[in-house]
C-alpha cells in the first residue's frame, strides 16, 4: 500500500463537510488518494464490503444510522479496516466511546485542518497495522488453545467412559442382580438414581466429544443436536438447511458445530424463552448459520464490545480462527439472532 495514494471511503451526509474534507486532503501528501463519498450508511457499507478501502471516514449522525450503531456494524463486517470518526462539536463523549469500540481516531468537524487530517490518517493507519500484527499473533495462540481444548475434551470423555462409566454401569447391574435375589428389599430408589447418573454421564460425554463429523457430516450432527436438545429440555428446537451439500474442510465443520452447541447452551441458560431455531445456509463460497431464540434479548453493545461471558469470548476466538464474522441482532424483550458467516474457500 502506497501511503501517498489511498482508497478512502467517506460516509458523510453534509455536502459542506464532504467538500471541506476533499479540500483539506488535496493539500496533504495524500492528495492523489481516491475518495468515494456516500451520504447514507447503507450505501457506504455495501461499498465497504465490495471495495475493502484502506480507510473509512465515518460520520456518526447519518439519515439511516446514528451514534455507535454504525461503527459496531462496520467492526462486525470489516474489523481490519481503520475507521476515523467525524463528529460534531458536542459529540466528543460519543467519539471517545467510539474509540473504545474499535475506531482508530476521531476528528471534530470544523475544528481540524489539513495538517491534523494528515497526521490523524497516518497515525490511524499505523495503529491499525500494529493491531493487525497483534491480531495475527492472537490468532495463532487462539488456534493452539482451541486445539488444546479439543484434545482435553476427548481425554476427559475417554476417561469418563473407561472409568466412571464402567463403574456406574457395574453398580447398576449389581443392584438389579441383588433385587432379583432379594425381592423383599426395595432397590427402586438406588436403581433409579443410577439410571439418572448413566443418563447424565452419557450427556456430558456426548457434549465433550463431538460426533464423528467426517462420518456423519455437519448437517446430520446439527440435526441430532437440535433433536436431542428438544427431547431433554422444555424448549422447542428446530433445524433447517437449504441444501444437502458439505464441500468444506473438516476443521470448519468441527468449529461450527462447537459454536452452535455453545449458542444453544447460552440460550437455554440465559434467554428465558421457549423456542430455538438453527438455520444452515450453504452457499457457493460461504456458509451462514443463524441461531435464533424468542427470549428476553441481549444488549448488543455490551455483548460485542465487552464479551464478558466466556461463551461469547470462545465463539469470537473460534470465528477469528475461521476468518469469519460473528453478528448479533437483538432487541430487549424480542429475542436474539446470532449469525455466523464463514468462508469455505481460502
Amino acid at each position: 500500500m502506497k501511503l501517498s495514494r489511498l482508497n478512502i471511503l467517506l460516509i458523510e451526509d453534509n455536502p459542506a463537510d464532504q467538500l471541506l474534507f476533499q479540500e483539506y486532503l488535496s493539500d496533504t501528501s495524500l492528495k492523489n488518494s481516491k475518495v468515494q463519498i456516500y451520504d447514507k450508511f447503507g450505501e457506504g457499507i455495501r461499498q465497504l464490503i465490495l471495495q475493502k478501502p484502506n480507510l473509512l471516514m465515518l460520520d456518526l449522525s447519518l439519515p439511516d444510522s446514528f451514534g455507535l450503531e454504525g461503527l459496531l456494524k462496520v467492526k462486525q463486517i470489516a474489523e481490519d479496516i481503520p475507521v476515523i470518526i467525524l463528529t460534531g462539536l458536542n459529540d466528543d463523549a460519543i467519539a471517545l466511546k467510539a474509540i473504545k469500540h474499535g475506531a482508530q481516531d476521531y476528528l471534530v468537524k470544523g475544528a481540524y485542518d489539513e495538517a491534523l487530517l494528515e497526521k490523524t490518517i497516518f497515525y490511524s493507519l499505523e495503529r491499525q497495522r500494529l493491531m493487525d500484527e497483534l491480531h495475527n499473533i492472537r490468532l495463532e495462540l487462539m488456534s493452539a488453545l482451541i486445539e488444546g481444548q479439543e484434545l482435553e475434551r476427548k481425554r476427559i470423555a475417554r476417561d469418563l467412559h473407561d472409568s466412571l462409566g464402567q463403574i456406574i454401569a457395574s453398580a447398576f447391574m449389581h443392584c438389579q442382580l441383588i433385587q432379583t435375589k432379594h425381592r423383599d428389599v426395595d432397590f427402586s430408589v438406588p436403581i433409579e438414581l443410577l439410571q439418572n447418573a448413566i443418563t447424565e454421564y452419557r450427556s456430558i460425554s456426548h457434549n465433550l466429544m463431538p460426533p464423528n463429523l467426517d462420518e456423519n457430516g455437519l448437517i446430520e450432527s446439527l440435526s441430532k443436536l437440535c433433536a436431542q436438545t428438544a427431547a431433554s429440555t422444555p424448549y422447542t428446537v428446530t433445524f433447517s438447511v437449504n441444501k444437502n451439500e458439505e464441500k468444506f474442510a473438516p476443521e470448519i465443520k468441527r468449529e461450527l458445530f462447537r459454536i452452535v452447541q455453545e449458542l444453544i447452551h447460552n440460550a437455554l441458560k440465559h434467554a428465558e424463552g421457549d423456542t430455538i431455531s438453527v438455520t444452515l445456509d450453504i452457499q457457493d463460497k460461504i456458509v451462514v448459520i443463524d441461531v435464533e431464540d424468542n427470549g428476553k434479548g441481549v444488549n448488543i453493545e455490551e455483548e460485542m464490545a465487552n464479551a464478558k461471558g466466556i461463551g461469547i469470548k470462545n465463539i469470537n476466538a473460534r470465528m477469528h480462527v475461521l476468518n469469519g464474522s460473528f453478528e448479533i441482532d437483538s432487541e430487549e424483550g424480542k429475542g436474539s439472532r446470532f449469525r455466523l458467516i464463514v468462508p469455505t474457500e481460502s
